[in-house]
């Protein structure tokens, strides 16, 4: 019997980034990544090295644009913070900043 492949993460119009399903399945979390990001975010903590054709059909909504971009950016760093804990970063109040650094510290403690 041939083992039943799901999504392993979805674009999100309204975020502009990728949401982990797996994450989201284990643990509630609801982080946004770049497209460059998902692919080490699924890498590393989660153990799925995707090649081309995997992340065309296990990704909802990758794209060649999306595939150009992650290309163009696998080799940049994620400052120092493991792949789970980088944000896409966009205008924020202060009130949402601290909200997600106490959930990133969260997620941190949990995983130690």
């Amino acid at each position: 019997m041939e083992k039943r492949r799901y999504a392993l993460a979805v674009y999100n119009d309204d975020e502009e980034g990728f949401l982990c399903q797996i994450c989201q399945e284990q643990h509630g979390s609801s982080l946004v990544y770049e497209d460059w990001e998902i692919i080490k975010h699924l890498k590393d903590p989660h153990r799925f090295n995707l090649n081309k054709k995997e992340r065309m059909h296990r990704i909802v909504g990758w794209n060649d644009k999306f595939e150009k971009s992650y290309i163009e950016n696998k080799n940049r760093a994620l400052h120092n913070l493991p792949p789970i804990f980088s944000i896409k970063r966009k205008k924020e109040s202060e009130k949402e900043r601290k909200r997600r650094l106490a959930e990133e510290k969260a997620v941190r403690e949990a995983l130690s």
